[in-house]
């Protein structure tokens, strides 16, 4: 088993990583001969993230080899560590910006260890090398393709959320009010946050969003198109509010959220990575606060 390659976007992977660090502790990196697999199945509240993205769109000089299909090769292993790590590759101090970037599968005993290699010079011209190692799990691959994205009912509605910079000042201001986030959508192109109780009533709604096609992922119990239906019928969820407020926080990457709602089931969130057609994705699975015994 060998994977070996230099990594040209630092900060796409960090990024990726970085996301996978709010929702839990661990995650699996699953590398194939054209795809990384970045799965973060055991988030706090049971959020999942399953990430795909061209292993073109980081890695170049990308060589990888196993016994199993398409070269697979899984890995289990503590998130922050790899992302302190990177980190240090990617420093914007002004001495890292030429930095050289290898990062390699390697035996330590019995063990075996995610290894990022950093070459860069310093400003006066200073060559320095810094070798990090992070400790890797190796999985079978069989194992990790018995796992699933979790299935739920067809998507009422997909629409193009407000920024996340948008969203978080509304939420870290309804959870001060509820434990429970209700988050609407119609398919013409509203959307709302908003709590209720016996003694308040408050939301905050968004007019003129693009409701949107996404690239279907196997979240869906059916794959039917959506049904035809009332363009301006409200569909919501109820999301725990701190779950909703960390997976706001985790949103890294600046690119638009399109989310799929479930009602009172789940939402269903889809970021692309890149290119539509050629990039990546990250799908988010939400769960819904069961309300009925609160």
């Amino acid at each position: 088993m060998r994977f070996k390659s230099t990594i040209d976007h630092i900060s796409l992977l960090t990024a990726l990583l970085q996301s996978a660090e709010k929702m839990g502790r661990r995650a699996i990196l699953k590398l194939t001969n054209e795809t990384m697999f970045l799965i973060c199945a055991k988030g706090e509240g049971d959020v999942q993230m399953w990430s795909n993205v061209p292993v073109d769109n980081i890695f170049s000089e990308y060589r990888i080899e196993s016994n199993s299909n398409n070269n697979t090769i899984a890995l289990e292993f503590t998130i922050t560590p790899l992302v302190q790590a990177l980190r240090s590759a990617s420093s914007k101090n002004g001495d890292r910006d030429a930095a050289e970037v290898v990062l390699k599968l390697i035996k330590k005993g019995t063990e075996a260890a995610l290894c990022l290699d950093v070459k860069t010079e310093t400003k006066d011209g200073k060559k320095l090398n810094v070798v990090h190692e992070v400790h890797v799990l190796v999985r079978k691959p069989a194992e990790i393709d018995e796992m699933s994205q979790p299935k739920c009912p067809p998507l009422e509605t997909h629409i193009e959320l407000p920024s996340a910079d948008q969203c978080r000042p509304v939420v870290d201001h309804l959870r001060q009010i509820s434990d429970i986030i209700w988050l609407g959508a119609t398919r013409d192109g509203r959307f709302r946050l908003s709590v209720a109780n016996d003694s308040t009533d408050i939301e905050t709604m968004w007019t003129g969003l693009r409701n949107t096609t996404i690239v279907r992922e196997k979240t869906e119990v059916a794959d039917e198109e959506e049904d035809e239906g009332d363009d301006a019928e409200w569909h919501n969820v109820p999301l725990d509010a701190k779950i909703l407020q960390k997976w706001l926080s985790s949103q890294v990457l600046q690119n638009n959220v399109i989310a799929g709602i479930a009602p009172r089931y789940c939402v269903v969130a889809y970021i692309y990575v890149g290119d539509r057609q050629h990039g990546g994705i990250i799908t988010y699975y939400i769960p819904s606060r069961n309300v009925e015994f609160d």
